[in-house]
């Protein structure tokens, strides 16, 4: 069996690419959410931002979020405070000095919560399976579920053979018509 040793630092990089995109963003919302609230009462955007609607319906299933819901959750990961963020953004020097802190200590703290999550991922594929039973016949696999075996051997075969695995039949696949082998 071959284990792939994954290219670490290519990994590494990549993730705090992810990162510095997400903090960009949720720094340009911040900037945008503090600029909105600063403007006079009659302007459209401020309308938007606080104005409820009056009446209509609601389709079906969870609702969009809003941009004021989307910065909020922003606002969570970063640990900027939720309840005084209208008082901080009145004054523009503050506002800007409080997010740029923010998103510094929610920079550390994603990094951590990216790093840490790396490893567990790391530690889960090295650890080898004791007494695993789910072990493919051809290629000696080992898989941590008989699901997980299942799917294996359905893209085995789909692959190799050009079958389907259906429920109790092999279908074997074709541009015309679908012919059942026993």
């Amino acid at each position: 069996m071959r284990v792939l040793k994954p290219n670490t630092s290519s990994l590494t990089l990549l993730s705090y690419i992810w990162l510095i995109n997400i903090l960009h963003v949720c720094q340009r919302r911040l900037r945008w959410i503090g600029h909105v609230h600063r403007m006079d009462e009659g302007r459209i955007p401020k309308q938007l931002l606080y104005g409820e609607l009056a009446q209509g319906k609601r389709p079906v299933g969870r609702p969009k979020l809003r941009f004021k819901d989307v910065v909020k959750r922003d606002m969570q990961a970063i640990s900027l405070p939720i309840d005084s963020w209208e008082t901080l953004a009145s004054d523009r020097s503050a506002w800007k000095t409080n997010c740029a802190k923010a998103l510094q200590e929610g920079e550390k703290l994603l990094h951590i919560t990216v790093d840490t999550r790396r490893e567990r991922q790391k530690a889960r594929a090295l650890a080898t399976p004791t007494n695993s039973t789910y072990v493919c016949g051809s290629c000696h696999r080992i898989c941590r579920s008989r699901i997980g075996l299942q799917s294996h051997l359905k893209k085995m075969f789909k692959e190799m053979y050009n079958y389907e695995l259906t429920p109790k039949l092999w279908t074997r696949m074709s541009d015309n018509a679908n012919t059942i082998c026993l």
